[in-house]
Formats: C-alpha cells, structure tokens, sequence
C-alpha cells in the first residue's frame, strides 16, 4: 500500500482468505479499507470480499452490512456489475431468490458480460441443487455449455465444468456421471498446463470410485491428483496427501503395508503442521486415527498422541473451523469408545460415545454442517444398537427400549440425508432402519409390512445409484454394478425380506425378492442393448404424447454418441431430466424398466415371446421356472409353472455340504475323475445331488421346459445331469425335459426378446471357426488331432452352407471381431484358458497369425457389438463362471450375452476334443433336421444332442456328455436350410 499498489494488495488480501489457520483471515482486508487513500471501487470489492467471507464463516447479520456498503459505493461510481455480483451471490443463498437470479441472469446478458454470467451460472448450480430443482439444474448446465461456445472462453469452461461436476458428485448417487465426466476433462487437460485443473478431475474421479467402493481405481486417481498438483501451491499438494491417505484407509491396510502407510500419514501431517496447515493436519488426523479403529489395541499409544496433537493444533485455526474439526474428532473418539466396549459386559463405553456424539451433533448443527450432523446423529443409533445386542439375553422391556432409542436415532439421520438428497447416505440409513425394524419384528414389536417398506425404499436408492454407473461402459460398467449388489448391506437387506415373506406366507412376495437377488448386473446391461419389442413400439406409437417424448429420447441419445466424450455432461443430465418425464407415462415406464433390467414380476412370464417352433414341441408343454436360493445354510427351490403362484421346496441338503462336495469332486480335473461312473452306480457322487432337483418330479411333466436358475456354486453343478423319476423309471433330469441355464429370469427374458426381435429371422451368417496349433513349441502336440479338427470344421461349413470358416491362423483377433460382428450363428472349436481366481483374463486363444498363440478375453467381449447371434463354444470351461456373493456372474457366458449374442452353449468344465467334434457334427444335424418355416427350440436340439452321446458307448459317461449347457434364449432364428 506505501507504494500505491493497491490492486495487488486487494489481490494479495484475498489470497490471505484462504488461510482458512488464521484466527482472522479479513485481516489484510479490514486494514486495506481503513487507508483513507484507497480508490472507492478497490473499497467496494474489498468490503463484498469481507461480507462474501462472513457468509460462509457463522449465521450473523454483520455481512448484511459489508454488502450494503459494498453496493453502494458500486453504484456511485457507476461500476457496470458490482452491484449486480452482490444480488446475486445474496439470492443464490436465499432459498427464494430464484426470482431476483432470473433478473440478474437477464441483465448480464444485457451487459455482455460473459465471466459475470458465468459465475452467476455457477452460483445458480449450487444453489438448484440443494433445493432439488433437478430440470433447471440440467437447463443451467446447458446454458453454461453454450456460453463457454459462443464466447470461446476455454479456461472459463473449463473451470465451470469442474464446480458443475463436482455439483453432480455432491448427490452421491452420480458417480458414472463424475467419472465419465472428469475423466474426460482429465485427458483434455493433459497437453496442457492446467494443473489445477487436471488435479481437480482427478481428484473428482477418485472419491467417485471411492463411493463405488472400487479402492484400486481411487488410489490410481488419486495419485494422478498428486502428480498433477505438485507444481501448484503448499495448500493443493497438502488436498491431494489427504485425498491419498482417505483412499488408503478406506479399507484398513493389511500388515506390513499399514506400518508403512502409517508412516506416511506421520509424515503428511509433519508437513503440513510445518507449513501452518493445521485445518489439513486434524483432517489427516482423523483419517488415520478413524482408519486404526480396527487395529486399536495394537496403536492406541499412537491413538491417543494423534487425538492430543489434534485437540492442540485446533487451538490455532478459526472458531467455526475449529469446531467443525473438533466435531469430527469427537464421532472417531466415539467410534474408538464402542470398538472397545464391544466385548466388555457394561454400557461404560456406549454411555461415553453418546455424550461424545451428541456433542459432535451440536457443534455441526452449529456450522449448518447437516451432512455431518446426520452422520454422527446415525452413529447414536449404533451406540444403542450395540447395547440391544449385550441385552439379548436381558428383560424384553430393555431390548423393546434400545431398539426403540436406536429406531430414533437412524430414523433422525434418514430423514436428514433424504433432506439434502445424499442418495448413498439414504440407503446406507435406510438399512439401519430395516435391520432395527427388523429385529423388532423378530419379537412381533412390528409388522412386516413396515420393514419391508424401508426395504424396498433403500431398494430404489440402490436402484438409482446401478442406473447411474450405467453410462460406464464395458467391463468397468459391470464390476461397478456388482460391488453394490455384493455389499453386505444390499445382501442383508434381501435377506430380511425374503426371511419376512416366508414366514408370513406370501409366496409371490418371496419369489419377488429372490428375482431381486439374481444377477441384477448382467440384466441390467443386458436391458441397455435391447431392441424395442413391436408389441411395445405399437403402444408408444398410439400415444403421441409417448411418441414425442421417445423421438426426443433417440435424438439425445445420438447427439450423445456423436459429440466427443468430453461435451457429454450436460448431455448426459439433459436425458436424466427427460427420462424422469418419460416414466409418468405407463409404456414408456414399462419400456425403461426393459432397460434397466428391472425384476420381473409374476404377471411379466406370461407375455414372455413364445413364438412357433420348428420342432416337434409336445402337446400341452408348460414352461416351469426354477430358482434355487442359500438362505443362512438351508437351500431352498421356488418353483413357478407358466405365472402361477410359486411354490417353495425346503432341500434335504446343506449348502455346506454342497460346498463340501465342489471341493472334492468338482474343483479339480482329478477330483471329477472320481465322478466318472456310470450313472446307474450307487456310488457314483452325483447321487448326493439329486435332492435338488427333486421336487421337479412333481412340479412338471415329462416334455416340459424347464428353466434352471442356480445359486452360488450350484452353477458350476451340471444339474440337468441328476436323476429324478420319470414315469416308471428313474432319468436323468436331461431325458425327461429340455433345460436351459440362466444367472437370472429377468436375463433370460432379455434373451429371448433379443431373438423373437432379430432383424432378421433367418441365420443368414453362419460361420465356423477352428484353432488348434502348437503354441509355443508344444512337443506332445498331436497332429492327427489337428487335421480332424479343421476337416471337422470345413465339413460343418459345408452342412451349413456357412459365409466363413477360419482355420488355425487365420483365426486372428481381427479376424474373429470381423466375423462375430455380424454372424447369426457361429461354431468356435478351439482352447479357452481359464486363470484360476481371476475371470476376468478368462479367454478364447487365437492366433496371432505368425504361428503364436494370443488370447482373445473375456474383457475384450465387452467391447463388441453383436447381431443376437447363437454362439457355441467347443472349448474347455467355456461355460464357466465366477459367482460373487449376491448371485453376480462374470465370465465368458456374462461377457458374450452382454456382446450382443442371445444363446450361448458352452461347457462346465474340460472335454476332449474329439467328444467336441462329435457334439458339433449332431447338433448341426439336429439343427439342420429341425429347420421348417418357425423358430428353432435349441433346448429341443441340445437335449436330442445329448442324448445320443449319453446313448453312444464311447461318450455315455457324465463326463463327455453332462458338461454342455445352453444358455440364454431357448428358441432361435430357422436356420434356412
């Protein structure tokens, strides 16, 4: 100021703002107004400085003060949008200011003063967002898109697009939304020098994956926000250690990486003291100490230095700041208190977390920290809910009390998060909620049908968050999928339910929440490529208000896969917007929950496609559906004949014992070898599993179809290989009905309408492709075997009149992705390497077409694009599938039907190749002596198949003939010949 610098000084005395450690950041600030030398306009925007600063520090009047004053020297000396910034800053914190913004928006425009729009646009976003405006939220995006184009301000853009991203990412539920986004801004920014910037993606991205509970994605993103801001300032590389050690420990570490990483966060925590950072250093702080709750005794030394250091370091950073870090500490001092009162027979410890977490609560409610407050109000009901479990044994009037208490407590946060739209927080307060419900329902305190309400409402939170990681694509789009299907929460919640609609009786409730559990995943993604049905696109078409919305729907649909990824955002919140007007009109509803793979109901299986076959189809034949389900170690099957009403069979078997015969007959090439016995003998393992089939004897007839939906490991069961009556004898499974596999009904209807709605109802391409070649230098690689191979697969390209057969190196990954494009029905004889404990390098073996193998993975499928062909795979375990907890498959099977095929058949574990050639020869017979003017049954085709090896001395042991399986559609394109 001595030197009449005074722009550089306001500049200078709004960067001081950001220190958020000093006890008065306005200082520099109150010191440049009081100089009596100061220019009127530099006054003015140091006074909207101070009075901008309050606002976002305590809920006092002052700052109504310093925007009056700062208003009116604006206006005295004619400042064009001085003013103007000030109204709208106040309206956009004012729940009904939208009036006053809407003016303002206007006179900008006026003005041509892009930056000033711009930034009131931001403003408007933050503020839209917290009263829930979702169409205007999306308008504003749009409006902020298009200025940054007509004005070319880049930079200006840019920024926008990251505060609006990071708006999105507030929600909690649209993380796909973030990480598409920020990604793409991320790799924009990487020729350049926006280092902020980039960092700011990165660190979006990550505490997405984060909240998707994918850590190795979070980590990687976060260490690209490190490497991105180490040439910015002291105060983003401290942001960046912190958003690195949240990751780290948001899954404790195992030994001896957690020694390692706890040196680290030692370290971070040095420096950032060092560099007056204290705000940073408590928030490192709790991290570490919150993330050593599990390993308390071993550091609780550490434990209680790290708390004392943080009780003296918020000593030195502003009132409000300094309580809001306090507040924290307070909930990780309670959650320390109830780790160690766990085991410990008195409430000592849970009495002390409730007053250190009813005072977390005051001091956030305090700040308007409602997030937090509803965070530490949720962990009061754990406290109580620890205390009903040390009552178990207790006086029913002290359980009915704690569960009572904590019932309030969750209800308290619920209500919270359901206020500020924090859709992962929602459900997460809604389990707690039906768990407490729950276990008063145990007692007959509460009905069902209350517990089940607070089910199905964290059910739809669920719901919205898979369908927002739906514009992730590929595999990426799918393991996301399946880390929320597979949490312990979402499990549990099923749990309840189905133990609730079975005790009380309601079977169409109980089949309900099996079909909930089932591969939720694959049908989802299997609904995203799904073609309109007719029947379907003649309803919208009689409605012109559905019409309209569904052509505007397929015109935002292609603008988003024209623009490059980067200007999908807005794209992508517009469809949001009209999608949510598209579900209050019925048929476009019903066509969305297509879609998104939404589980069919009882009254959906009868207007499943049941079109007319070639075959020979039995008079009369019924479709029964079967679900097999683990509820704690009891198996159950529900059974369901053509939309009646289920019926539910209590198996004599243990899942445990099931799972004890996978490891020792199942799990290895010699332990199957044991399980190659005739059928017909006693000691053959398989007769430990006909029980659960048994009740099939009785819920269908000889003929019928049968559709089979395993649980568990009972995938990896060749089920329609067990024996049950059949008339007057006893049959395998297989000879008295056609089977088809499934990981989900609502998958194998998707399938089914990708084949009734084929383009093209004739398998005009038909290909066979053929690799068998002596990879690296195999010295037992049998030659003879080869040249039956490839003569095998010209013959059935010959029966076939097939467009392509390939053969050994011409069998090519470019090659194989040319033909699968567009193929109809298509034969692979060849090897699938399966890589124990990682399905995803699961893979078909190509060539490279210089005589090396390469592999084609299951991943790569997940980027193609198929013509609803029928795929058969004559290779070792092609049909084998990982399925993680919550009935979620992945593998070739999964990545196949995602592709685009509508039947697979592939086998459960490894054959020979002869047995291979010799399925391949009979089953195009059958398809070729089945082809007329309908449908083909390949379940029909494939049981005849089988049969016949069965009959045939050299191949009627289970193992030649039992590994084949058919999955997806059951009836397919006539073959045309």
């Amino acid at each position: 100021m001595s030197a009449r610098q005074y722009q550089d000084a306001l500049r200078l005395a709004r960067r001081y703002l950001q220190w958020s450690d000093l006890l008065k950041p306005t200082a520099l600030l109150h010191e440049l107004i009081a100089n009596s030398e100061i220019p009127s306009l530099i006054k003015a925007k140091a006074q909207a400085a101070i009075a901008e600063s309050l606002e976002s520090q305590d809920g006092s009047t002052e700052h109504d003060v310093w925007n009056d004053e700062a208003a009116k020297l604006f206006e005295e000396n004619e400042h064009a949008h001085g003013s103007l910034d000030i109204s709208t800053r106040i309206a956009c914190r004012s729940a009904d200011g939208e009036k006053i913004i809407d003016q303002n928006l206007k006179k900008y425009q006026e003005m041509d003063y892009p930056a000033g729009l711009l930034s009131a646009l931001i403003r408007l976003l933050e503020l839209v967002v917290r009263l829930h405006m979702f169409e205007m939220q999306t308008n504003i995006i749009a409006d902020i898109d298009k200025l940054v184009h007509d004005t070319g301000a880049l930079l200006l853009g840019y920024m926008a697009l990251v505060q609006a991203i990071a708006v999105f990412g507030k929600t909690l539920a649209d993380s796909g939304k973030v990480i598409t986004g920020a990604s793409a801004l991320y790799e924009e920014l990487s020729n350049s020098e926006c280092f902020f910037l980039q960092g700011q993606a990165a660190q979006l991205v990550s505490q997405a994956y984060l909240r998707l509970k994918d850590k190795p994605a979070a980590l990687s993103w976060a260490r690209k926000c490190q490497d991105s801001w180490r040439e910015c300032t002291i105060e983003d590389r401290s942001t960046a250690s912190t958003l690195l050690l949240a990751v780290y420990f948001n899954e404790t570490p195992a030994y001896p990486e957690l020694d390692k990483i706890i040196q680290d966060a030692k370290q971070f925590i040095q420096e950032d003291i060092a560099n007056n950072l204290a705000e940073n250093a408590i928030e490192k702080i709790n991290i570490l100490v919150l993330g050593l709750t599990m390993n308390r005794e071993r550091y609780d030394e550490l434990i209680q230095t790290l708390i004392e250091k943080a009780n003296e370091l918020s000593e030195r950073i502003p009132a409000a700041s300094a309580e809001n870090k306090l507040a924290t500490l307070f909930q990780t001092r309670a959650g320390h208190l109830l780790g160690a009162s766990k085991t410990k027979g008195d409430m000592e410890g849970e009495n002390s977390a409730l007053d250190f977490l009813e005072r977390a609560v005051k001091l956030h409610l305090k700040n308007q920290q409602l997030w937090q407050a509803a965070n530490a109000r949720q962990a009061c009901g754990l406290c109580y809910l620890q205390m009903y479990q040390k009552h178990l044994s207790g006086a029913p009037l002290q359980k009915a009390k704690d569960l009572d208490n904590a019932l309030k407590q969750f209800t308290c946060a619920q209500e919270a998060f359901i206020a500020i739209d924090a859709t992962f927080q929602i459900s997460i307060a809604t389990y707690w909620v039906a768990l407490t419900q729950f276990e008063a329902w145990r007692y007959g305190w509460i009905s069902g049908t209350v517990v089940l309400d607070s089910i199905t409402q964290a059910e739809t939170c669920m719901d919205r968050q898979r369908s927002e990681v739906s514009v992730m694509q590929g595999l990426s789009a799918i393991e996301s999928k399946q880390r929320l299907s597979t949490d312990k929460h979402s499990r549990d919640l099923f749990k309840f339910a189905l133990q609730i609609c079975i005790k009380e009786g309601d079977m169409r409730k109980s089949w309900r929440w099996v079909q909930n559990t089932k591969a939720r995943s694959l049908s989802d993604l299997l609904g995203l490529g799904m073609l309109v049905p007719q029947a379907l696109r003649t309803s919208i078409s009689e409605n012109p208000e559905a019409q309209s919305l569904f052509e505007e729907e397929e015109g935002l649909l292609s603008n988003i896969a024209m623009v490059p990824e980067l200007e999908r955002f807005s794209l992508r919140a517009k469809l949001d917007m009209h999608r949510a007007k598209m579900r209050d009109i019925p048929v476009l509803k019903q066509l969305l929950d297509m879609r998104e793979g939404v589980p069919l109901g009882l009254e959906a299986l009868p207007k499943l496609p049941q079109p007319r076959l070639s075959n020979e189809t039995p008079k009369g034949r019924v479709t029964v559906f079967a679900d097999w389900i683990i509820l704690d170690n009891e198996i159950l099957l529900f059974t369901v004949r053509d939309g009646e009403i289920p019926t539910i069979h209590h198996l004599p078997v243990s899942a445990s014992r099931i799972q004890t015969w996978v490891k020792e007959f199942d799990a290895s090439s010699e332990g199957r070898e044991d399980s190659i016995m005739e059928m017909n003998d006693a000691d053959n393992p398989l007769r430990t599993l006909d029980p659960l089939i048994a009740p099939l004897a009785t819920v269908s007839t000889p003929g019928d179809l049968i559709i089979m939906c395993p649980t568990d490991m009972l995938h990896s069961l060749p089920l329609h290989a067990l024996l049950l009556p059949n008339q007057n004898s006893i049959t395998t499974l297989l000879e008295r009905n056609p089977t088809v596999y499934c990981a989900s009904l609502t998958a194998f209807a998707q399938c089914c309408q990708r084949s009734a709605d084929a383009v093209s109802q004739r398998m005009i391409g038909r290909d066979v492709l053929a690799i068998y070649e002596p990879f690296q230098d195999q010295q037992d690689f049998d030659y003879d075997e080869q040249s039956d191979i490839y003569a095998n697969a010209l013959a059935l390209g010959d029966q076939l009149h097939a467009r392509g057969i390939l053969c050994g190196d011409q069998v090519t990954p470019e090659a194989f992705k040319r033909i699968i494009s567009n193929s109809h029905l298509l034969f692979f004889h060849g090897h699938c390497d399966l890589v124990k404990d990682q399905i995803t390098e699961q893979s078909l073996r190509l060539s490279d077409g210089h005589g090396a193998a390469t592999p084609f993975t299951m991943k790569e499928f997940f980027n193609l694009k198929m013509d609803s062909p029928v795929f058969i795979l004559m290779a070792c375990n092609s049909a084998t599938q990982q399925f993680l907890t919550g009935n979620e498959s992945l593998g070739l099977i999964t990545a196949i039907l995602v592709a685009g095929a509508s039947s697979t058949i592939g086998t459960l574990w490894e054959i020979t190749s002869e047995t291979a050639r010799t399925f391949a020869e009979r089953f195009t017979h059958e398809l070729i002596d089945t082809s007329g003017s309908g449908m083909i049954d390949l379940a029909v085709d494939l049981q005849r198949t089988l049969i016949s090896l069965k009959q045939d001395y050299t191949t009627r042991l289970p193992y030649h003939w039992a590994p084949f399986v058919l999955h997806g559609s059951y009836f397919s394109r006539n073959i045309g010949l």
